[in-house]
């Protein structure tokens, strides 16, 4: 009867320990696909940014020229939302969405699609700079061109 009893206790322990032991090995495998699916350079980009620039078809802030305001936000999934205010008496605003792709390895610059003008913007520490879209440098004035990251 004690044999019977060691016997099937030892089993159970057995048993038992081999279904934790797979447990823990598919709770470490879902691990380690949710921490690869996220990429810690896209993380550096999601966010509100808002800033103001020269008008679109100015290279720096002109005389009588009150720029645009930018507000961009930046999403996980690799989308955004821009909306373009011009500043000057009327108002006018564009809204563009579309999807944003990186233009190096580094992933320092993206491209909006959809955008016509202005359409690169690297990355900086708390902001982004849109840079000039033909030689892919820098604005003159680049400060100018920077939005702060918001959220």
């Amino acid at each position: 009867m004690k044999k019977t009893l060691l016997c099937s206790f030892v089993f159970a322990s057995l048993c038992l320990g081999c279904s934790q032991s797979k447990q823990a090995e598919h709770s470490t495998r879902e691990t380690e696909k949710s921490t690869k699916a996220v990429d810690p350079q896209l993380q550096l980009w999601v966010g509100q940014y808002r800033g103001i620039t020269p008008c679109v078809t100015c290279p720096t802030f002109c005389d009588g020229c009150e720029g645009s305001t930018i507000d961009l936000k930046l999403n996980q999934d690799q989308s955004f939302e821009l909306i373009r205010t011009a500043n000057s008496g009327n108002k006018k605003s564009e809204t563009f969405n579309g999807k944003f792709a990186f233009n190096d390895d580094g992933k320092l610059q993206i491209q909006l699609y959809g955008v016509k003008d202005r359409n690169l913007i690297v990355w900086g520490q708390n902001y982004v700079e849109v840079i000039d879209p033909n030689s892919g440098r820098p604005f003159d004035v680049f400060e100018d061109f920077q939005l702060e990251k918001l959220s």
